[in-house]
């Protein structure tokens, strides 16, 4: 913290003292020098200028000028110069930030245990950033090819929470938040109250309840290139790939990074990995 860190001048009528004696503050004793008219005063003057020069514009009582209509309107004018830049480098800083970074608020409990009702999210939304080839024009490179989408960093991957504006029926302006189960290539089966990926069980340690099929059409799927199987960890109070299909990598915002809030629930998002044989190499 900065921190605020003087002779106590004789009063009025009180003698003074030099080498021992009083004297008269109208009388100056003789062991005191006096400086004639003769002599300079003590100024700042730089060699090769007068004391004239150097005194110009200078008040002979040493008090302040009263500033400048002109002065006053400068200083103004830079402390609004000053303001408007801080304001469009915040504004920088928040739409940069917005877009690697995104807050969210669990809704419902269908991630229980792993995420509760009301708890606010940290998602990452640069993690799974990709590029289309046959979305770029023909005069970039890879442009309008019929080539594998490309991710700066990796795909989702098997176990992977993440956030997705989800398919119909659903809404599309309300994210869901659902943890992948199933990757491009991979074939789900669920039966018996297990989810099955390329015919070997997951062991998921981290749900509480069978899981059990809510369509028919999707307790078995094959999914096609950038589809994926999502499901929730409360799989008795779920609404998920169970019932409405796999989601694309199109509609996925981002994967989940930190639970910040409330402050006593801080923890580092729950992504677990879920290992499964590769999917059987399809014949052309």
């Amino acid at each position: 913290m900065d921190e605020d860190i003087s002779r106590r001048p004789a009063a009025a009528g009180e003698p003074q003292v030099a080498s021992g004696r009083e004297y008269s503050p109208f009388q100056p004793p003789d062991d005191i020098a006096v400086a004639t008219t003769s002599q300079a005063p003590d100024t700042d003057v730089e060699q090769g200028q007068s004391p004239g020069e150097a005194g110009q514009g200078a008040d002979p009582l040493g008090e302040l000028q009263p500033p400048t209509p002109g002065g006053e309107r400068n200083r103004v004018l830079g402390g609004i110069r000053e303001l408007v830049e801080t304001i469009i480098l915040a504004l920088i800083f928040f739409f940069a930030l917005r877009a690697v970074v995104q807050n969210f608020r669990v809704e419902g409990s269908s991630m229980f245990p792993s995420f509760a009702d009301g708890q606010y999210v940290l998602v990452n939304k640069a993690v799974y950033t990709h590029i289309n080839p046959r979305a770029l024009p023909n005069w970039v490179p890879l442009g309008g090819s019929a080539g594998p989408v490309r991710y700066l960093f990796h795909p989702p991957e098997r176990g992977d929470v993440i956030v997705f504006h989800p398919p119909p029926p659903n809404d599309p302006h309300r994210d869901f938040i659902k943890r992948v189960m199933g990757v491009p290539g991979d074939t789900i089966d669920i039966r018996q109250g297990h989810v099955y990926v390329n015919s070997a069980e997951l062991s998921e340690s981290y749900i509480r309840q069978p899981t059990l099929p809510i369509n028919v059409r999707f307790a078995h799927a094959v999914l096609g290139p950038g589809e994926y199987f999502v499901l929730g960890d409360n799989r008795g109070n779920s609404s998920d790939s169970r019932a409405w299909g796999p989601v694309t990598a199109d509609e996925i915002v981002g994967r989940t990074w930190l639970v910040y809030w409330p402050f006593s629930a801080l923890k580092v998002a729950p992504n677990h990995f879920e290992a499964a044989p590769a999917p059987a190499p399809t014949t052309p």
